[in-house]
C-alpha cells in the first residue's frame, strides 16, 4: 500500500472456483506430511496429515508480484493433522497456483510442504450504452480508462458510424469533424478519446475531444488521410498518416505541446521495409505497436514494437518482432512494460485459441492480463477470452446464469481489471463492461460527482460505498467545473489533485475501515466501507477462525486497532492493538454463538484514524 496518491493497480479478477473434495486422514508425525486443498467462492482449504504434533503450521499464497502472501496459521492436534479455511487474496489471477504449509521442528529443521489449487475468474456485466440504445446501435466498446470510463462505436439510424463516452452511467456522443462517419478507439486517463473522423468531402483525419474542448483535427503528415488508434496519458495519440510520393500510409505518432493539449506534431515512425505501416496500440512511455509491410513489394506483414530514443520522444527505431513461425503477424496492444500482443500466423498446428482454429489478442494490461476473441471449436463461433496465470479463459464463463449475454469480443482492459467489448444481450449486439467481482462484494466501486456551479463539490453528499480488502474505488467527475478528492479522517492516506471535468481518481483500500471522504470548497462528502473478512463463516469451537482485516502488512507510520465483541457481551473489547499484521488465526473455544469484529487503520505520529470498519461476525456451536 502506497499513500498520499492514487495508484495504477494491477488489475484484479474475484475468484469464483469449483468446489472440491477433501479428505481428513489421522497419522502420526512420524508421517511424511503432507496438504490436500479444496476450494470455495473467495476461499481455500487446507486439510494436513503426518506434521509434528501440537504445534503451529505457516501457510502461505504465491502471488505474482508480491510473493508469498501470508495466509494464516493453524495448529496440529495430537496426531500431527491440521485444517482451515483461507480467504484468497484479491489480486490473485485467474489460474492454477499454489499454497504452501511450513512448520519448524525443534527450531532447527523446516518443513516445507506445497499444493496447486485453481482459481476462475467472475465479473458483472453492464450494458454501457443502454442510457442511449435509441440513438446508438450495433454498439461495441473499443477502449477503457483506469477510472472505468469506456469508449467505442456504434451506428445511427442511417447506419454512419457514431461515437460515444460512457461516464458514471451517463453516455455522452461525441461529435466528429463534420463527415458522416466518427469511430472513438482509445481513452487514457484525463478522459481524452482518440480516434479517426470523416471530414466534409470524404477524407478523414484522426482527431482527440474532451468533455470541455469537443472535437480537434489533428491533421496529417503530408497526404490527405489520417487514422488515431490509440492515446497515452500525456495526451500522444498514435494511428497512421499518408506521406508523399504514393500516399500510403505510415505509422505516425502525434505529439501535443504540452501534456494533453490541442496543438501537436506528428512524427513518421517509418516501415520495416514496405510501403505501409500502422500503429494500433501506444504505452504510457511513448513506445508504440501495430504491424508493417516487409521488403520487395511483398504484402505480407509483421508486428513491430516501435522504441522512442527519449521516453516519450519522436523519433526512434521501429524493431520486427517476426511471427510463431508463419508468415505474418499483426501487434494491437502494448503495456507500460512493453509487453505486446497481436496475431500471428503459425506453421503447423493451432494453440493459444479456445479450440477453433485462430484468436486474436486486442489488449494488455500492465500486470500482463490480455483480453480479445477467439474462435470455439468447429470454428462456428467465437467468444471473448481473457488470458492470466498461463491459463485462456471464456469471459461467457464468468457471467452469472441466464444473464442473456452472449461475448463475442474483448476488446480493452484496464489495470483494474475492468473489460470493454462488444457481444449480444438478448439478441441485440451491445458494448459491455465487465467489472471484476467476488462472492464477498464488489473489488471496484465507481462515485461520480456532478453539479450545476463552478466548483463541482458543491453536489450533494454521496451515499456510502462499500468494496471488499483490496478493493478500488474510483471516483469521476462528470463536470461541469473541477474538484479534488481528500481523506476527511485526518491520516493523509489519499487524495487527487484537482480533476478537470471528464478525469477521474482511483484508489485501492487495502486495508478494513470507514473511510470518510471530502471535496474541495464547498464539501461533498461521502464514506467508503471495507469489512474485515473472516474464514470460515461458522465453525465449532474447536475450529480455527482466519481473521483478516488486510492482506498485507500495514503501510509505515500507520498501525491496525482491531476489537472483538463476544456472545453476550454488551461492548467492543480490544483484540489487538497498534499491530502491523493483518490477519491472525483464532480459536474461540469460550462459549458458542456469534463473535463480532471490527478494525481500523491508525495513523501512530497524529493518532488520526479511520471509523471502525462494517462489523464481521463468526457463528460458533458445539
Amino acid at each position: 500500500m502506497r499513500t498520499g496518491q492514487g495508484r495504477r493497480f494491477i488489475g484484479t479478477l474475484a475468484l469464483v472456483m469449483a468446489m472440491g473434495t477433501c479428505a481428513l486422514t489421522a497419522a502420526n508425525a512420524l508421517a511424511e506430511p503432507t496438504i490436500k486443498t479444496n476450494t470455495a467462492p473467495g476461499s481455500v482449504g487446507v486439510r494436513g496429515a503426518g506434521w509434528a504434533s501440537n504445534e503451529s503450521v505457516v501457510c502461505e499464497i504465491f502471488v505474482g508480484g508480491r510473493g508469498w502472501v501470508f495466509a494464516g496459521h493453524l495448529p496440529t492436534d495430537e496426531f500431527g493433522n491440521f485444517g482451515g479455511v483461507f480467504r484468497v487474496p484479491n489480486d490473485l489471477p485467474p489460474g492454477t497456483h499454489v499454497l504452501r504449509c511450513r512448520q519448524i521442528r525443534g527450531h532447527a529443521q523446516q518443513t516445507v510442504v506445497k499444493e496447486a489449487f485453481t482459481t476462475e475468474p467472475g465479473e458483472s456485466v453492464d450494458d454501457i450504452i443502454k442510457a442511449a440504445e435509441e440513438a446508438v446501435q450495433k454498439a461495441q466498446g473499443n477502449g477503457n480508462n483506469g477510472v472505468g470510463q469506456a469508449t467505442g462505436i456504434g451506428k445511427d439510424s442511417h447506419g454512419h458510424y457514431v461515437a460515444w463516452l460512457s461516464s458514471g452511467g451517463q453516455v455522452t456522443p461525441i461529435p466528429g469533424l463534420g463527415g458522416r462517419n466518427t469511430q472513438a478507439n482509445g481513452i487514457n486517463d484525463a478522459g481524452q478519446v482518440a480516434g479517426t473522423s470523416d471530414l466534409p468531402g470524404g477524407i478523414h483525419h484522426a482527431f482527440i475531444w474532451t468533455q470541455a474542448g469537443g472535437p480537434r483535427d489533428l491533421g496529417t503528415l503530408a497526404g490527405t488521410d489520417s487514422e488515431g488508434f490509440a492515446n497515452n496519458d500525456l495526451g500522444q495519440v498514435a494511428g497512421d498518416s499518408q506521406v508523399p510520393p504514393g500516399l500510403e500510409a505510415h505509422a505516425a505518432l502525434w505529439n501535443p505541446l504540452t501534456p494533453n493539449g490541442t496543438t501537436g506534431t506528428w512524427f513518421d515512425l517509418g516501415t520495416l521495409g514496405g510501403s505501409a505501416s500502422t500503429a494500433f496500440a501506444l504505452n504510457s512511455s511513448g513506445e508504440a505497436a501495430g504491424a508493417s509491410l516487409l521488403t520487395g513489394g511483398s504484402q505480407l506483414s509483421h508486428a513491430f514494437l516501435w522504441k522512442p530514443e527519449a521516453p516519450n520522444g519522436g523519433t526512434g527505431h521501429m524493431f520486427d518482432l517476426g511471427t510463431l513461425g508463419g508468415a505474418s503477424s499483426q501487434a494491437f496492444g502494448v503495456n507500460a512494460l512493453g509487453d505486446v500482443v497481436g496475431i500471428s500466423r503459425t506453421k503447423a498446428g493451432i494453440s493459444g485459441t479456445l479450440g477453433g482454429s485462430g484468436a486474436n489478442a486486442y489488449a494488455v494490461n500492465d500486470s500482463g492480463e490480455v483480453v480479445g476473441s477467439s474462435y470455439l471449436r468447429g470454428n462456428a463461433d467465437f467468444h471473448a477470452f481473457l488470458y492470466g496465470a498461463g491459463k485462456l479463459f471464456d469471459l461467457n464463463r464468468a457471467l452469472p446464469k441466464h444473464s442473456g449475454w452472449v461475448l463475442y469480443a474483448a476488446n480493452g482492459i484496464n489495470d483494474v481489471g475492468q473489460i470493454v467489448g462488444w457481444g449480444t444481450f438478448h439478441g441485440h449486439q451491445r458494448a459491455f463492461q465487465l467489472s471484476p467481482t467476488t462472492r464477498l462484494g464488489p473489488l471496484t466501486a465507481r462515485i461520480v460527482v456532478s453539479g450545476s456551479g463552478a466548483n463541482i463539490a458543491a453536489a450533494s453528499a454521496q451515499p456510502a460505498m462499500r468494496v471488499v480488502l483490496g478493493g478500488t474505488v474510483q471516483w469521476q467527475n462528470r463536470g461541469p467545473g473541477a474538484y479534488a478528492v481528500s481523506d476527511a479522517s485526518g491520516m493523509g492516506l489519499f487524495g487527487s489533485p484537482a480533476l478537470a471535468p471528464g478525469t477521474g481518481y482511483a484508489f485501492q483500500f487495502d486495508a478494513a475501515g470507514t473511510y470518510p471522504y471530502s471535496t474541495t470548497g464547498t464539501p461533498g462528502k461521502g464514506t467508503v466501507k471495507v469489512p474485515v473478512e473472516t474464514a470460515p463463516r461458522k465453525g465449532t469451537r474447536k475450529t480455527t477462525f482466519q481473521l483478516y482485516w488486510c492482506f498485507c502488512r500495514a503501510p509505515k507510520g500507520y498501525v491496525f486497532d482491531v476489537q472483538a465483541k463476544r456472545p453476550g457481551a454488551k461492548l467492543f473489547r480490544s483484540l489487538t492493538g497498534g499491530t502491523t499484521i493483518g490477519g491472525l488465526g483464532l480459536r474461540l473455544a469460550q462459549r458458542t454463538g456469534n463473535y463480532r469484529f471490527r478494525a481500523r487503520m491508525r495513523r501512530k505520529a497524529s493518532g488520526k484514524a479511520s471509523a471502525w470498519s462494517p462489523i464481521a461476525s463468526v457463528r460458533v456451536t458445539k
